[in-house]
């Protein structure tokens, strides 16, 4: 009888054991490290204070993080396949088109999509002064919610695709388009470089201000609460707020 009663208790280790291991195994774990993909802006002292900001947050939660820059249309495509693990510095809507990536609801900064010219001629206060405007609208390919807002105000043949933000102030200066719309830490830094702090290129207006959030693969479900709590509580740094406040970005509460 005790004997029979000791099998009972081995045999019912054994199948906790078994359901343990069989868990672990069909359940995504904890990952020890990530590869994020980051859009490339050509601004190097941008990206560095992202991954020394991102790093410290991935790293408050146990998770080694690598940084990889891409392009704004790759980044979505390598991320939504499982290739990188995330991304960050998207619009909140971004997985509308990437339904693979996961929202992290907390943003650490916003920045600001602004818009440029080096038309003396050219003054305007806001975007609804474009619409049904002769003005050629330079921006960014890959920029969704750029494109759209564009798109509603001139038509199609107004729009010209640019790179980066190099190709974009060359435009104006080429006078291949009267506008260039993109992102403001990376333009004023480039305006206060040589290349570019001779020429008349001016800031407009602001289009609009993004919250910039951090998406992960869905197979990395399991961080997604710890990761907002960790962003929450780093956007409420001083270090933080002046490290992006140096390049023009707006620290979020």
């Amino acid at each position: 009888m005790a004997l029979t009663k000791k099998k009972s208790i081995v045999l019912f280790v054994i199948l906790i054991a078994g359901l343990f291991l069989l868990y672990k195994i069909i359940m995504p774990g904890y990952p020890d490290e990530m590869t994020i993909g980051v859009p490339a802006t050509g601004n190097k002292q941008l990206i560095t204070t992202a991954e020394k900001l991102y790093t410290d947050i991935f790293d408050s939660i146990g998770i080694k993080l690598k940084i990889t820059q891409c392009s704004l249309v790759n980044c979505g495509t390598l991320a939504n396949k499982g290739i990188l693990d995330g991304e960050i510095g998207r619009d909140a809507s971004y997985n509308q088109k990437f339904p693979n990536l996961i929202l992290v609801n907390a943003s650490l900064a916003s920045i600001n999509i602004t818009a440029y010219t080096a038309n003396e001629n050219i003054k305007l206060g806001n975007s609804s002064e474009l619409g049904n405007s002769a003005y050629r609208l330079a921006y960014i390919s890959g920029n969704h919610k750029t494109k759209t807002l564009l798109s509603s105000l001139v038509p199609e043949q107004q729009l010209v695709k640019v790179t980066d933000w190099k190709q974009g102030l060359n435009t104006l200066l080429q006078n291949q388009a009267d506008i260039y719309i993109g992102l403001e830490p990376s333009i004023s830094e480039a305006l206060a470089s040589s290349q570019f702090n001779q020429s008349k290129i001016r800031k407009l207006f602001t289009l609009y201000r993004i919250p910039l959030y951090t998406f992960i693969h869905k197979k990395h479900a399991i961080i997604k609460k710890d990761l907002e709590a960790a962003i929450r509580k780093a956007r409420k740094s001083e270090t933080t707020r002046a490290l992006l406040g140096e390049h023009n970005l707006n620290a979020d509460n």
